[in-house]
């Protein structure tokens, strides 16, 4: 601890020099616009061929500004937004690449602007050509009220349909009426998707309890069914969370509201895991602690439950990194902005820092273990267990 304080404080100054060596090479080579993106007619060429071509959906979606979109929403949702701008294009008008202004420098160009939103190339803060954000933003609604038209003469090839976009137009008419922002179909699907994670997680909790009550018997002993109970329960949330992240894909739902449910998903899939790992583990201890009471050895006897609470420091360490990790949160930023604190928290932990240190000498050099009666500052008793913190 008192070793990750001082690297919360030493972050800034390493992140300062790093910033100073690539700032200066940065001024001197600044990063030049790519030619498929140069202007208006470059990036709606380099958009048209996307799809014209071998389907290359990354290209098209490199079209569009997402920058008014969260990281989340930009992975879900790009795609799709890509597929539903072409077409609302098809279905509008016969597009002439040639006649859109080739100029750098120029205005932005509107192919189309209504009550509904607009579609308009622009410069982008990084000077590319790339549909607006405020296209990205009214692609949803512009598509919602095209949909319905017929793709105008001439156009060679319209964009494909992603799963979620053909399961929509199998649906009833009267199930894309739109309720509370949502279209009845999808408020539908949802509910589907929430009864069939409680299904299957029950059947895997189930199903669970039987396997490792019989595979675990054979290596482990017989079980505590309560602790059996709780270690199933969560593996049962875990994969209850994975059906419902797999179907939000599936309903077309609009932008904010995917990028919002799969935040809640990602979060319930960590908290989750986390708590199974916990649970496990902790199935495993009882265990060990059963086959270490009855060996001659009481070595083991004190080992188990340090590692016990070892293994559950190390697992919460790996969530919180998988959860800054799916959150989009730069560890470097993090480990920054903790860092005026890091002297005050290195100070605060020291008396921590020489307990872990003392826990580990008492494993090492074995001065006592389990069950000896010691005498130390003047009380006396059984040593009962030796933990990081108290020993």
């Amino acid at each position: 601890m008192l070793a990750l304080a001082l690297l919360f404080a030493a972050a800034p100054a390493l992140l300062a020099q790093e910033e100073a060596g690539t700032t200066s090479e940065e001024a001197a080579a600044p990063v030049p616009v790519p030619a498929a993106h140069s202007s208006a007619q470059a990036t709606m060429r380099t958009f048209l061929e996307a799809f014209y071509g071998a389907d290359d959906l990354a290209q098209a979606v490199g079209c569009l500004d997402l920058s008014g979109l969260s990281l989340t929403a930009r992975d879900l949702t790009a795609g799709d937004l890509a597929i539903q701008l072409k077409d609302i294009l098809d279905r509008t008008e016969l597009i002439d690449v040639d006649a859109i202004p080739a100029d750098p420098e120029g205005e932005p160009w509107v192919f189309l602007r209504n009550d509904l939103g607009e579609v308009v190339l622009a410069p982008s803060d990084t000077g590319e050509w790339l549909f607006s954000s405020a296209t990205v933003r009214s692609i949803p609604s512009l598509w919602r009220a095209t949909e319905g038209q017929e793709v105008v003469a001439g156009v060679e090839k319209v964009a494909p349909r992603s799963l979620a976009l053909r399961i929509r137009q199998q649906v009833p008419n009267s199930l894309r009426r739109e309720v509370l922002f949502l279209e009845l179909w999808q408020w539908t699907g949802l509910a589907v998707l929430l009864l069939a994670a409680l299904l299957v997680g029950l059947v895997t909790a189930s199903l669970a309890i039987h396997l490792i009550r019989r595979l675990g018997r054979k290596a482990l002993g017989e079980f505590d069914p309560a602790l059996l109970r709780r270690t199933a329960r969560p593996l049962g949330a875990v994969v209850g969370a994975l059906v419902v992240n797999a179907g939000l894909r599936l309903l077309g739902l609009p932008v904010g509201t995917l990028a919002t449910l799969d935040l809640l998903v990602t979060l319930t899939l960590i908290g989750a895991a986390l708590w199974c790992s916990f649970r496990a583990v902790d199935l495993v201890g009882e265990a060990l602690l059963r086959h270490a009471a009855g060996t001659a050895n009481r070595y083991d006897d004190l080992l188990v439950p340090l590692l016990r609470r070892v293994s559950k420091i190390v697992l919460s360490a790996l969530a919180i990194l998988i959860l800054t990790e799916n959150m989009g949160w730069p560890l470097a930023g993090l480990l920054a902005g903790v860092s005026l604190g890091g002297l005050a928290l290195a100070l605060a932990a020291q008396d921590t820092v020489k307990n872990i240190f003392g826990s580990v000498t008492v494993l090492t050099d074995r001065p006592f273990l389990v069950g000896d009666w010691i005498s130390v500052s003047g009380i006396q008793g059984t040593v009962e267990e030796v933990g990081l913190r108290s020993t």
